[in-house]
């Protein structure tokens, strides 16, 4: 879902979920090494996305809007913006040497070690990452400038943000860089003590072979990056080749419309349940209201029609409604 969005918070809230995926596969394989790089990935996710959504913001301030199909061209104007961008973008990508690849590389790790699934669903996961960002950062920095058309001349100020921005931002984007060149520090001084682990999990992954099977799939995004922009003639639209594709098309109709949404889920059962509750409430109130009333009419009218003035019949049905009283008053004592 976040591969075709065309704004650019929702395409981070939607990378925000995923991201949360890597902490909590790390974390679930139970193995130290996935239980420091989920936890790394947590940190590393709380700096780079944070510097991300920070950018969008920026450029929103400047433009009136994040809707990428309106804005574009903006690195000319917005430089630090978008350089903060891009060290926060390759990061979250897992492109080295950012803090968003060794804590990549660490759940990797544990993932292939714990079953080659989930190893090759987190592949698959940092593909879809490296496209998405590439067509975000594309869309937003590339090309000629474009700006929205319905947001007010005085609205809009294509010029840097301020410093109240800039800075934490700038902040931000240096952590995600020294959090990977200097990846011992977080690692062998604050999470592996933190969980009490001897071994150490930092410097530069161990296995050869996991590296370069993710730096393929970081160059395979760049191609079907490519592949995109030449058939759809934008960066924008770069991704709906995906979209559109045999099979994907009908699930993502279906995602679009939140039949996978589990809040919607969650409303539909609500709404039934109150349904069922009004329901119940409309028969409660009938009873009492009508049915009641129509039974204690539908009884006198009976009663009308059987006390015919026959003096033995009344005695015979008082009589009765006594015994009737005594049964009853019997049965509760006992």
């Amino acid at each position: 879902m976040a591969l075709v969005q065309k704004d650019m918070k929702r395409l981070l809230s939607y990378h925000a979920i995923s991201q949360v995926g890597y902490m909590v596969l790390g974390i679930g394989t139970a193995l130290p090494v996935g239980i420091i790089g989920g936890l790394f990935h947590m940190l590393n996710n709380t700096v780079y996305k944070s510097c991300l959504f920070m950018t969008a913001g920026s450029i929103e301030k400047q433009t009136g809007t994040t809707d990428l199909r309106k804005i574009g061209g903006l690195f000319r104007f917005m430089p630090v913006t978008a350089v903060c961008f891009i060290i926060s973008g390759l990061s979250i990508a897992g492109v080295p040497p950012f803090s968003g690849f060794f804590s990549k590389e660490l759940i990797f790790d544990a993932a292939l070690e714990s079953n080659v699934i989930f190893y090759a669903g987190a592949l698959i996961g940092a593909f879809m990452t490296a496209v998405s960002f590439l067509k975000m950062g594309r869309a937003a920095f590339a090309g000629k400038l474009r700006l929205p058309d319905d947001v007010p001349e005085d609205k809009m100020n294509i010029n840097e943000s301020g410093y109240g921005m800039l800075l934490p931002m700038g902040a931000l984007a240096a952590l995600s860089v020294l959090f990977g060149v200097a990846n011992t520090w977080p690692l062998d001084s604050f999470l592996s003590p933190a969980m009490g682990y001897t071994e150490s999990y930092s410097g530069w992954p161990h296995s050869v072979v996991l590296v370069i099977v993710s730096l393929t799939v970081l160059v395979l995004a760049v191609c079907d990056h490519i592949y995109g922009c030449r058939k759809s003639g934008s960066a924008i639209n770069a991704a709906d080749h995906i979209h559109d594709a045999p099979g994907l098309k009908s699930i993502y109709a279906a995602a679009e419309k939140g039949w996978f949404d589990p809040y919607n889920w969650i409303i539909h059962a609500v709404d039934a349940y109150s349904e069922f509750c009004a329901l119940i409430e409309r028969g409660v109130s009938w009873l009492y209201d009508v049915g009641s009333v129509r039974a204690v009419k539908g009884a006198g009218d009976l009663l009308h029609r059987i006390y015919n003035g026959s003096l033995s019949l009344y005695i015979v049905a008082a009589i009765a409604g006594v015994g009737c009283i005594v049964i009853i008053f019997l049965a509760v004592l006992l």
